[in-house]
């Protein structure tokens, strides 16, 4: 008997766990990630119906291929841009990679330590201009470098090339770097 009124005692503190915990998230807004644009943000809709809520943070991911991706493209930023202007209350989460994926496994650690002397900063001050551009400016989320510590054994091992792993110092730079370019060309708030 004292077993079961326990169980049942769990069972209903998950259940008001469960609710409240529901209850914030939709109270504090929900992101979606459906893919790359022009997809994502149109893609919303039904699953704003099916929840009976506003998608308010949309995320998408930088193009990571190249140099020039990395400063963000017009078959991105538009879409993005119209759905984030259609709405005051939305965020735009961009996923921004540090180095393109192309860098050759055996040269990615040199680059990172160039990098963080401001070999590249003009590609951060390209992508801020890009940004400003398409009227992403308040409501916009920069996701640097994520995930840098996956590939813990380096980009050999599947990491991404901004892996800080081999070289955390260089990496801490280069990220202070990238932050200190876009916030004097483009004022984030923090």
């Amino acid at each position: 008997n004292k077993t079961k009124k326990t169980q049942e005692m769990s069972r209903t503190s998950c259940l008001i766990l469960l609710a409240t915990f529901w209850s914030c998230c939709l109270a504090a807004g929900f992101g979606l990630y459906r893919g790359p644009a022009p997809r994502s943000p149109a893609s919303f809709v039904p699953y704003e119906q099916w929840l009976g809520k506003k998608v308010v943070y949309g995320l998408d991911f930088m193009d990571s291929s190249s140099w020039s991706g990395l400063e963000g493209g017009s078959w991105q930023l538009d879409p993005w841009s119209k759905w984030l202007n259609a709405s005051a209350d939305r965020y735009f989460v961009l996923s921004v990679p540090m180095l393109p994926q192309a860098i050759s496994a055996g040269s990615y650690v040199a680059t990172l330590r160039n990098a963080a002397q401001g070999a590249y900063n003009s590609t951060w001050r390209n992508l801020g201009a890009k940004l400003l551009s398409y009227g992403l400016k308040d409501r916009i989320i920069l996701r640097i470098g994520w995930e840098f510590d996956l590939g813990q054994y380096g980009k050999n091992q599947g990491g991404f090339s901004w892996t800080a792993f081999d070289d955390p110092q260089a990496w801490t730079q280069y990220w202070r770097v990238i932050v200190q370019v876009l916030r004097s060309y483009y004022p984030f708030k923090t």
